[in-house]
């Protein structure tokens, strides 16, 4: 029989993280019927190890050992493409899904939704805002401006047919071609069907950890470059982004002042990075990038952490 929902996880040296997060998916996927794939992007802990006695302890259980380690998009596609259901499931290494609540999402599934996103909690917080909570969509343009950061790995599940290589390639080298494939597929079919259907969750189904990311290194490269790139490229398919602000309004956000401290208190923004990831920043704010760059590290830390009024400080920074 056919499963009725595939949950992908990709993983790289969280052999402990890992263990704690499925703990409970394992014996509730095989009650349920429900597909486990699990991609190992070539670690070098335990969990290799683990997962190959899971695979061949539990049928439901699929796993992949990548021969190196390919990258995290890469490895989010691999995993995604091992799904064999009609409901794909991309879920976090480090993240743990509400057992309790599953059934939930399962019965909804049966309204053959495209896409259903997901509740849950970040800390005491709620993933979703209570004005999305339980609201359909049934367009994509005001989908994406309403959901576009709704959507990180763990948070939705989609239809197993919108999946598109063409479209993975496209978006690799963003840290998110995992959704701009979706959006691609989202916007196809609609333009060939113009029908589609979005839901938000009321029900919490996953709670995020605050683990270390295995991505934190490259913060600054994803948050200031790749994402831009990704609503670059989605912006043809998209026009919204450009004509509502969304992409002008992230980039606002990205050099706030407060922000632009916060990397360069740890570590992200130098003279080298600024270089290398201002592409699609204005004039001016690559001026205002770069003046950061000229601020100590340690005198970064404590402009965040002092009552100092952050823009008595770059006054003081520009007249210097």
């Amino acid at each position: 029989m056919e499963p009725t929902l595939s949950i992908c996880i990709p993983t790289y040296n969280r052999f402990l993280i890992l263990k704690d997060s499925i703990e409970e998916i394992i014996p509730f996927g095989f009650e349920k019927n429900i597909e486990i794939c699990f991609s190992n992007n070539a670690s070098t802990d335990e969990t290799d190890y683990f997962l190959s006695n899971l695979s061949h302890k539990y049928q439901n259980v699929k796993y992949n050992l990548q021969s190196t380690n390919k990258g995290i998009d890469q490895n989010m596609i691999d995993v995604i493409n091992m799904a064999t259901a009609e409901y794909i499931l991309p879920l976090g290494d480090d993240d743990k899904l509400i057992i309790e609540n599953l059934d939930v999402l399962l019965s909804l599934l049966l309204d053959k939704p495209d896409i259903v996103i997901l509740n849950g909690f970040h800390d005491k917080n709620e993933h979703l805002p209570e004005d999305l909570t339980s609201r359909y969509f049934d367009n994509p343009n005001i989908a994406f401006e309403n959901l576009w950061d709704k959507m990180p790995f763990g948070s939705f599940v989609f239809k197993n047919e919108l999946i598109n290589q063409q479209y993975f390639d496209k978006y690799l080298n963003t840290s998110h071609a995992y959704t701009g494939f979706i959006w691609e597929s989202l916007y196809d079919k609609y333009s060939l069907s113009n029908s589609i259907l979005i839901i938000c969750l009321k029900n919490p189904i996953i709670t995020f950890k605050t683990e270390i990311k295995t991505w934190k290194d490259d913060t600054f490269k994803i948050m200031f470059y790749e994402i831009p790139k990704w609503f670059d490229l989605l912006s043809d398919k998209y026009p919204i982004i450009i004509h509502n602000n969304i992409m002008k309004n992230y980039l606002e956000n990205m050099v706030r002042l407060n922000v632009l401290l916060s990397y360069r208190a740890n570590g992200y923004l130098s003279k080298e990075t600024a270089n290398q990831y201002s592409d699609y920043y204005s004039s001016y704010y690559k001026r205002k990038i770069f003046i950061i760059t000229y601020v100590p590290q340690f005198f970064a830390k404590f402009c965040l952490h002092s009552s100092i009024k952050v823009k008595d400080i770059i006054k003081w920074i520009i007249r210097w």
